[in-house]
């Protein structure tokens, strides 16, 4: 695992945000007591299901073991019950790790290629990437399927992890891989 400050931001006010969804929720459920959509996708995160050596399934039991994947995964059963009780179908996108065009340079993969100097803390700790392009297509697809169950969870992922030295290994030829400044 390599440590920035996207993963591991101590400051980070969670209950702030935390206020934030309980309002955002509190405004759902008017909005959908008056008009239920038909479809309400929602983007979860691989940290729903904390941390696991084995391979994760949409079907894995969720441990969360981050502020964050605790927050997310509150969400994901509040809308399986609001949608429930509304009768609207909810499809919860569980994203892995994701890279693309425009990521800023404080994102893991970014973070690998332009920093002079990291730390790897767990060097076989595996993460799974998907590109930006690759969850577009995702996304077109529910899009277009006519029929959903009334609640369903996809995880959006390649299905393959690398560990840190692996993605160091996949990036062009830089000064950093040259140096071999990871540790």
């Amino acid at each position: 695992m390599i440590q920035n400050h996207n993963y591991y931001y101590y400051n980070y006010d969670f209950g702030a945000i935390k206020k934030k969804y309980e309002k955002f929720f509190k405004n759902l459920i008017y909005y959908v007591r008056l008009n239920p959509p038909d479809l309400f996708i929602e983007i979860g995160s691989s940290l729903e299901y904390g941390r696991s050596l084995k391979k994760i399934n949409e079907s894995s039991k969720s441990f969360p073991s981050t502020n964050y994947g605790i927050l997310k995964l509150k969400n994901t059963n509040l809308l399986k019950k609001i949608s429930k009780k509304f009768k609207f179908t909810v499809i919860i996108l569980r994203v892995f790790s994701i890279y693309g065009y425009l990521d800023r340079r404080d994102k893991l993969i970014e973070f690998i290629k332009y920093k002079n100097k990291i730390t790897i803390n767990h060097p076989k700790l595996k993460q799974d990437f998907i590109s930006i392009n690759y969850f577009n297509k995702i996304v077109l697809k529910i899009l277009k399927k006519k029929k959903f169950k009334s609640f369903d969870i996809y995880n959006c992922s390649s299905g393959i992890g690398l560990t840190p030295i692996q993605i160091i290994n996949l990036l062009p030829n830089t000064e950093f891989k040259k140096k071999k400044n990871y540790i």
